[in-house]
């Protein structure tokens, strides 16, 4: 979800960030391939 540097909407927010069997994941876009992906990623605590 290329944004060319706009802001995101919350709706548009909550849609890249999910939780699935127990583990949070948030979806990253790929700019280098086209067209555009969005790249499943695993979200590791600190």
């Amino acid at each position: 979800m290329p944004t060319a540097c706009d802001d995101l909407e919350d709706s548009d927010l909550q849609k890249l960030v999910f939780s699935e069997n127990s583990q949070v994941y948030y979806y990253e876009t790929d700019v280098s391939d086209e067209p555009v992906k969005l790249i499943k990623k695993k979200a590791i605590p600190q």
